[in-house]
């Protein structure tokens, strides 16, 4: 009798639990901090997924990104069940330095994800002066390929990836002599030189592109 009696509570109990929707909104994948070359892009890229047992609540995620200080945010978008969302920070410069985070929405459940810090990489032009030289020295030993340029794989023992990033210039993942000339004659300065004299109005249009970025890049 006992034995029977606890056989139907725990049918009792599954059939309750099968009729009641179950909240589980969820993040399987956070978004991370990020260093960034200024004028590259930043992407942040977040999972969220539910489990939903009774199929007709089922009700789509809407997700929001938060930009600070830019005060950039995304529209509301939608996925169902399981969902990636992206937010994209075009053209990097100090002004998009900050906290940048997504908030998760389904009906009256409201989950935020890690919020994670966007930072501008400062770089040692001194340091990087002596690495470009060097280089240029040894680029015919260190391009392995022959192909008249340096790919990563080739020259990442001598510097990070960042480094290597500011000194691709046309950014095509690889380093040309022309592109080591040029960053060697500017001083370390490369283009940012040139553009010193409109400087007020490049800052300007480069946070403004962030933002509009954020609002219409999310997928």
């Amino acid at each position: 009798m006992k034995l029977a009696y606890s056989f139907t509570t725990a049918i009792a109990l599954s059939i309750f639990l099968l009729g009641c929707p179950q909240k589980a909104l969820q993040f399987t994948g956070q978004p991370e901090d990020q260093v960034v070359v200024e004028g590259n892009d930043a992407v942040f890229t977040a999972f969220a997924e539910y489990l939903e047992v009774d199929e007709k609540f089922n009700t789509p995620i809407e997700y929001q990104w938060f930009h600070l200080p830019t005060g950039a945010t995304t529209p509301n978008e939608t996925a169902w069940e399981k969902g990636r969302t992206t937010f994209i920070v075009q053209d990097m410069t100090p002004e998009h330095e900050g906290e940048i985070w997504v908030d998760v929405r389904r009906r009256d459940e409201i989950v935020r994800s890690h919020i994670v810090t966007l930072t501008l990489y400062r770089v040692d032009l001194e340091a990087l002066q002596e690495v470009a030289n060097t280089l240029l020295e040894d680029f015919n030993s260190l391009d392995q390929n022959n192909d008249g340029a340096l790919s990563f794989d080739e020259v990442s023992e001598v510097f990070n990836s960042l480094d290597f990033n500011v000194l691709d210039q046309n950014n095509n993942n690889e380093i040309s002599q022309d592109e080591l000339e040029d960053f060697i004659a500017s001083g370390g300065e490369g283009e940012g030189e040139g553009e010193g004299e409109g400087e007020g109005e490049g800052e300007g249009e480069g946070e403004g592109e962030g933002e509009g970025e954020g609002e219409g890049e999310g997928e």
